[in-house]
């Protein structure tokens, strides 16, 4: 309640105001915001790289791939905890954890104390060809994320014509 109070005062004399999904769009017309002020500005990215790709995978594993901040609230440890319970029945498992943030060396540490680490890659933080390349070189992407808005990484992964495992918050339902 004080939440959605204070959002009120300091947005109410706001021109416009732009979300990322429809169900932002919705929780502010249940806020009582006029329907005329509140739109609907969907993340873009360039997909025309991934037109006619073809999936040349470089090894015979079963790829999945994470690309995002490594924080908490993108469902990181979930995600290790998910892979180390796979990979125990699936030897060919491998997970990329791409990206960098905070919970980087953690990450690292959970990894080796769970004897994952010949299975475990950490490209870092990936651009344009580099990303590219790994999308169209994993099997699934995986992005158990708790809060989001519209993830231009999740865009990305289905452009490159990746299955995806993910969680119902924010946009993704409308994305999906």
């Amino acid at each position: 309640a004080l939440f959605r109070w204070l959002f009120k005062a300091v947005y109410q004399y706001a021109d416009g105001i732009l979300v990322l999904a429809d169900p932002f769009r919705e929780k502010l017309l249940g806020w009582g915001f006029d329907p005329g002020r509140v739109g609907n500005f969907t993340t873009m990215f360039d997909g025309e790289q991934f037109e006619g790709a073809i999936q040349n995978k470089e090894t015979s594993s079963e790829r999945l791939i994470f690309m995002a901040r490594f924080v908490r609230e993108k469902g990181v440890y979930e995600l290790l905890e998910a892979f180390h319970l796979l990979a125990a029945g699936r030897p060919l498992a491998t997970l990329v954890m791409a990206g960098a943030g905070p919970e980087g060396e953690a990450i690292q540490r959970w990894v080796t104390e769970h004897g994952l680490q010949d299975r475990t890659e950490f490209p870092g933080f990936l651009r344009n060809t580099d990303k590219f390349n790994a999308l169209l070189n994993a099997d699934v992407f995986v992005f158990p994320t708790y809060a989001e808005g519209c993830p231009v990484a999740l865009l990305e992964a289905m452009a490159a014509g990746l299955p995806v495992i993910t969680t119902p918050v924010g946009g993704i339902p409308q994305i999906i």
